[in-house]
């Protein structure tokens, strides 16, 4: 078998040259082959390895079951356990009278963004693995629109751009979880790791772990749980951006017919190929570049984006919500969070100055760029069609006029983007908003707990000069009362 064919050989496994999200599929026991005949070669070379591959196989899909399972488990057993312990602590402080009543606002708000992230990891792992094939056929599907729109051949990776910005993404965000979960791990045991052998209690099972066990088990149900979600946030982002090359590579087209057109030149009619299911060539007749086929290419276009938010819409819904919930948390703990003498003093601040930073900034934002950009181009089409209405060469004739008329009306009426849950549409607006709430929350947040403090401050100087004070309102009262002219005159 010569190099190349070696190299083409799909049932080979390139890391780099598929999505994350197929790693994790791999990693479990799940075929990442979308085509029918791949599929069948793959069955007999399964069927051909014996019972030994069966088995490891069925290892691997009860572990991942016992996986998830342990993931709903823990992420019960800590909520109940972070709650629990905070409500002893307040009750503590507010015994002693070294706290106010608000401070309990602050408490749940230091528990909320790892709880969620718990949450957030089990929900889309479930989702992922029990609707595994939609990102096989998506991709497939993705696939085929570019080798079409590009017209290239088969075996020059079209999804190379797809899978280079879904790794970046990904890179990105495991730094950045690392970096914060580093800092919550200094956050809880102190910078000097002097709590490392301090009990950690969890009441509802009755028993105690010492710090350092309990950190064991975050990084393995809670660290590593996020990074998987991750990898399949990342592949369906990627996704998009590949319906945003899409789009793209439509509106340079239209961009080169308005040019030819406004220079008068002909279009020619050309074949191209299109690889079907089976690998085999299927040879399609087409204007290239004519009003007909880009419309024709401009609908494949909308339908792949529609389908990957059909798809993942839930996935997107969750993994949106929980961050921005998480964001909620983290900016409540900047404003309201009171540093306490100790060698946290200055770290404390500093790790949720950086964990707003990085949900706000990267995981409500900048991770989702691509979405963005998506929804953007496709609103770009329409300007590029509107255009071709004012240049008479474009339409060389009636069929081709109805053509761009038609194409203009479903430009005008369709938004195309992905959308979360059915919800949300990922724009610049929505990321606005967002962060607009967040501001508008963090001054909310701010202004109940110094509202509080400075009545708290007030009642304290009342308290200490109770007998002027009530000697002055007194006056005033009979003063008012008996209608003192001089009063008034002051009153006004």
């Amino acid at each position: 078998m010569s190099a190349t064919a070696t190299m083409s050989d799909p049932r080979q496994w390139y890391p780099m040259k598929e999505l994350p999200a197929f790693w994790l599929l791999r990693a479990f026991g799940f075929s990442v082959s979308s085509s029918d005949r791949l599929r069948d070669d793959l069955c007999t070379d399964f069927r051909r390895k014996g019972s030994l591959s069966r088995i490891l196989r069925l290892i691997r899909i009860i572990f991942l079951i016992f996986f998830v399972a342990a993931l709903i488990i823990w992420f019960i057993i800590y909520t109940l356990s972070v709650l629990n312990f905070q409500i002893d602590e307040f009750q503590k402080a507010l015994s002693k009278g070294t706290e106010k009543a608000s401070s309990m606002i602050v408490r749940i708000l230091d528990e909320v963004p790892w709880v969620l992230i718990n949450l957030r990891s089990f929900v889309v792992l479930s989702l992922f693995f029990f609707h595994h094939r939609r990102i096989l056929r998506i991709t497939e599907h993705l696939r085929r629109l570019l080798v079409v729109a590009r017209r290239s051949s088969w075996e020059t990776s079209p999804l190379a751009s797809t899978i280079r910005s879904s790794f970046i993404i990904f890179g990105l965000s495991v730094a950045l979880i690392l970096l914060c979960f580093i800092m919550v791990l200094l956050y809880w045991n102190k910078i000097d790791f002097s709590e490392n052998y301090e009990t950690w209690d969890f009441y509802q099972l009755n028993f105690v772990l010492l710090n350092w066990h309990v950190t064991i088990l975050l990084t393995f149900l809670t660290m590593v749980p996020f990074v998987m979600t991750q990898m399949i946030v990342a592949s369906l982002i990627g996704l998009g951006e590949g319906g945003r090359q899409l789009l793209y590579l439509i509106n340079r087209k239209l961009k080169k017919l308005a040019h030819d057109a406004g220079n008068t030149r002909e279009v020619k009619e050309t074949v191209w190929t299109l690889p079907d299911k089976e690998g085999s060539v299927e040879e399609m007749s087409s204007h290239d570049d004519t009003i007909t086929s880009i419309r024709a290419m401009h609908f494949k276009a909308t339908q792949y984006v529609e389908e990957l938010s059909e798809a993942f819409s839930k996935i997107f819904l969750v993994v949106v919500a929980a961050d921005f919930a998480t964001s909620i948390g983290f900016v409540g703990l900047l404003i309201g969070y009171e540093n306490k003498p100790g060698v946290n003093y200055y770290f404390d601040r500093v790790y949720h100055a950086t964990a707003t930073l990085v949900w706000m900034g990267f995981f409500l934002c900048t991770q989702y760029w691509p979405l963005v950009q998506l929804h953007e181009e496709a609103e770009e089409t329409y300007h590029h069609v509107q255009a071709l209405t004012f240049i008479p060469e474009a339409t060389q004739d009636d069929e081709s006029e109805r053509e761009l008329l038609h194409f203009l009306l479903a430009t005008k009426h369709t938004h195309s983007g992905v959308v979360a849950g059915r919800l949300f549409l990922f724009s610049r607006h929505l990321c606005v908003t967002m962060i607009t709430l967040l501001c508008s929350y963090g001054i909310l947040v701010y202004e109940l707990l110094h509202r509080e403090a400075g009545a708290g401050k007030h009642g304290e100087k009342t308290t200490n000069t109770s007998g002027t004070g009530m000697a002055e309102v007194i006056e005033k009262l009979d003063e008012l009362v008996a209608g003192n002219t001089s009063y008034e005159l002051r009153a006004h």
